[in-house]
């Protein structure tokens, strides 16, 4: 049971981890947008939020990847869900 918190624990901590690295950018970019309203014209400025814009969604995405990679609790669980669905599909 202490095995499977730990490996929870260490999965919430690299999704927390993976999540500010991912999200700060667009953050900093809207508190920028909102400081210096003026660069909101700026098509450089407009890529660079459009760009964090996109780190900001890869965050929610990359949540599988790193559930999958971190824990091997989640990959055995996965595997399981895997075969009941192929069990079900073949019947």
């Amino acid at each position: 049971h202490a095995r499977g918190d730990t490996q929870l624990l260490f999965m919430l901590l690299i999704h927390v981890i993976c999540y500010a690295f991912l999200a700060l950018p667009y953050h900093l970019a809207l508190i920028i947008a909102a400081i210096k309203p003026i660069l909101t014209t700026n098509v450089i400025f407009k890529f660079v939020q459009q760009m964090t814009f996109l780190t900001l969604n890869l965050s929610q995405a990359i949540n599988f990847y790193i559930f999958t990679l971190t824990a091997h609790m989640y990959r055995k669980e996965l595997k399981n869900l895997i075969n009941r669905l192929k069990f079900q599909c073949w019947k």
